[in-house]
């Protein structure tokens, strides 16, 4: 009987032995057939359309900019992309731009925006969609928003809409800005103010 199982256990490690190299061959066969199929060739003229069109647009691809302002913010500028505006000047625009001041009082200012245009007299316009966000409970919606990067200064010029932590509000501008010689950020809304005020109780009242 033991004999029996000895060469049982015989020919199943011969077997064993020529089947696992044959498969291994198939294998590794597999890998390099599908490996071929791949066309190296044509994944390269993308990479250097891109790079052709960079370098005729001069386009800095994901820029990213941090700073601190004089009154001691902390400044943090994105954007998918970059541009020139390709008259000498510090002047550029750029795409799908996202920015964060963050002030020492820990009060936080997020712009989101389609499009942005910095200014060598350092500012950043954003416009298209922008969307306004404070850690104090203000998110205002505008088509401009018109940022310094040298100090807390955020301006409307035209219409807003958006919700406070009094209510909804719509203003035909807004203002948000640290007075002269004060510490802490406010904010002014004018030109046809619509307040609807929600009271704590969940009540509301519409004001003008």
């Amino acid at each position: 009987m033991a004999d029996k199982q000895r060469n049982t256990y015989s020919v199943v490690i011969s077997w064993v032995k020529i089947v696992l190299p044959l498969v291994a061959v198939l294998l590794l066969s597999s890998i390099f057939l599908l490996s071929r199929r791949i066309d190296p060739e044509g994944a390269i003229p993308y990479a250097e359309d891109d790079i052709i069109q960079m370098i005729r647009e001069q386009r800095l691809s994901k820029p990213d900019y941090q700073g601190k302002t004089r009154d001691g913010g902390v400044l943090s500028v994105s954007a998918e992309a970059a541009r020139p505006s390709g008259d000498g000047t510090d002047e550029g625009t750029a795409d799908d731009v996202v920015a964060r001041l963050t002030r020492p009082d820990g009060t936080i200012i997020d712009l989101v925006s389609d499009f942005g245009d910095l200014s060598n007299t350092k500012l950043i316009t954003f416009t298209g969609q922008v969307q306004m966000n404070t850690s104090d409970g203000y998110e205002i919606t505008s088509d401009k928003v018109i940022s310094s990067m040298e100090k807390t200064d955020v301006v409307s010029p035209g219409p807003i809409t958006g919700t406070g932590p009094f209510g909804r509000i719509d203003a035909g501008n807004m203002h948000m800005t640290i007075p002269e010689g004060q510490d802490e950020m406010i904010t002014v809304f004018e030109n046809g103010v619509h307040l609807i005020y929600s009271r704590t109780d969940d009540k509301s009242e519409e004001q003008n």
